[in-house]
C-alpha cells in the first residue's frame, strides 16, 4: 500500500477515535476466522469465583463507561 494511503487511513482513524485502524479490507475473513477459533477456545465447563465475576462486572462496566466517553469527545 501506498505510504501517503496508509498516512492518511491513520489520520482518518485518529480523528474519527477509531479503536482499531486497519488499512485493508481483504483480510476481514480471515481475521473473522481466527477470531472464531479463538472465541471457540474458551473453557465453558469452569466454576468461576464470584469475587472474580465481579470483578470482572466492574471491570467491563469500566471499559463500556471509557468507551462512551471517548466517542461522546469527537
Amino acid at each position: 500500500m501506498d505510504p501517503l494511503a496508509v498516512g492518511e487511513r491513520v489520520v482518518e482513524g485518529i480523528v474519527g477515535n477509531e479503536p482499531y485502524i486497519l488499512p485493508h479490507g481483504e483480510f476481514k475473513e480471515e481475521v473473522a476466522e481466527a477470531f472464531g477459533e479463538i472465541l471457540q477456545s474458551f473453557p465453558t465447563d469452569r466454576d468461576i469465583d464470584p469475587k472474580r465475576q465481579q470483578f470482572e462486572a466492574m471491570r467491563r462496566q469500566a471499559t463500556t463507561e471509557a468507551k462512551r466517553l471517548a466517542a461522546s469527545i469527537v
